[in-house]
């Protein structure tokens, strides 16, 4: 389900049980921008089917706001061109090599690529991981970018933190 928080900003409910962050959709006059791409495709077209019931554009850009597969997986299912950083894109290069099989998923959790509450929540949200598809982005910046949604602001920022060393933000100035 989509709240609406501001009279141009959105966002939607998180899920636990299969690690579904919440995603954002920025409306401008212009443009509207989709804040992650979720961690599924069917979690993308849940986002997609929200924003049609609520009577909101299809999104124009998606802005990836770091690498976990929670904010990307979604990526592959969504036609509309895609931002992320250069350290997001970086990652979202090497997990596109990822293989799905049972072993290649035990052997990334004991180097301690990937964690366990992750890979069970993958496995809850797919049925079948082998079907995972990670699609890297289309524009990629390195620490800031500005988008004109037609009037309305969003500046991208990268910023350092303990979550990802790959985070950014969507500032919106006015």
């Amino acid at each position: 389900m989509l709240h609406q928080i501001t009279p141009n900003i959105y966002i939607s409910d998180n899920e636990e049980l299969n690690d579904r962050p919440r995603l954002g959709y920025i409306k401008g006059p212009k443009y509207a921008i989709m804040i992650d791409a979720g961690n599924s495709p069917a979690h993308a077209q849940l986002f997609l089917d929200e924003l049609k019931k609520m009577d909101l554009k299809t999104p124009d850009f998606v802005v990836l706001t770091h690498w976990h597969w929670d904010h990307v997986y979604g990526l592959c299912h969504l036609d509309i061109p895609s931002i992320c950083s250069a350290k997001t894109q970086a990652k979202l290069m090497e997990m596109r090599n990822w293989q799905w099989d049972p072993i290649s998923m035990q052997a990334r959790l004991i180097r301690g690529e990937d964690i366990e509450f992750c890979d069970s929540c993958i496995k809850v949200e797919y049925e079948d991981p082998k079907t995972i598809q990670v699609k890297t982005a289309d524009i990629i910046f390195d620490t800031f970018l500005n988008i004109d949604l037609g009037g309305l602001t969003c500046l991208v920022l990268r910023v350092d933190n303990d979550h990802a060393q790959d985070s950014s933000i969507v500032f919106i100035p006015e």
